[in-house]
């Protein structure tokens, strides 16, 4: 699919970013409890092609993020919100 750009660094003094990385449990959970795929002739088709293409899709962020020196955060089936909002409270000393 060639070079694939999903993020580009903000230019700012005041403003910094922190991406957001689903782990493959936690797609799953959130396909699974929502029903997007109800209707379809093939449900197990719909949920593995939309896990294959989420999974690629957040490979190639963490890959970017890593690359460029971007801040993220992986999130996980059992993360609460407080512990996010933490985590990107602790990045604020170090993002300027």
């Amino acid at each position: 699919m060639g070079n694939v750009i999903l993020i580009e660094k903000i230019q700012s003094d005041s403003v910094f970013s922190v991406w957001l990385i689903a782990e493959n449990e936690l797609l799953k959970q959130r396909i699974m409890e929502s029903n997007f795929y109800q209707g379809a002739n093939n449900p197990e088709k719909v949920i593995e092609n939309y896990l294959h293409r989420s999974e690629w899709h957040n490979k190639i962020l963490l890959e970017q993020c890593k690359a460029t020196n971007q801040k993220f955060l992986r999130i996980g089936e059992n993360t609460r919100p407080d512990e996010v909002a933490e985590s990107i409270y602790g990045m604020i000393d170090t993002a300027v």
